[in-house]
C-alpha cells in the first residue's frame, strides 16, 4: 500500500465518521430541543406567577 491509498483510505474512514456523527447529533437534537422548550417554559411559568 502506497502513501495514496493510505490516505484515501484515511479519508474515507474520516467521512464515515463524520457521517456519523451528524446523524448522532442531529438524532440528538430532535430529542434535547423539545426538552429545552419544555423546560425553559416551566421555568418562565414559575418565574413569572
Amino acid at each position: 500500500m502506497n502513501d495514496h491509498d493510505l490516505l484515501i483510505q484515511m479519508n474515507e474512514r474520516l467521512g464515515n465518521l463524520c457521517t456519523h456523527f451528524t446523524n448522532h447529533i442531529r438524532h440528538h437534537w430532535a430529542v434535547t430541543i423539545p426538552l429545552l422548550v419544555i423546560i425553559a417554559g416551566l421555568v418562565i411559568a414559575l418565574l413569572v406567577k
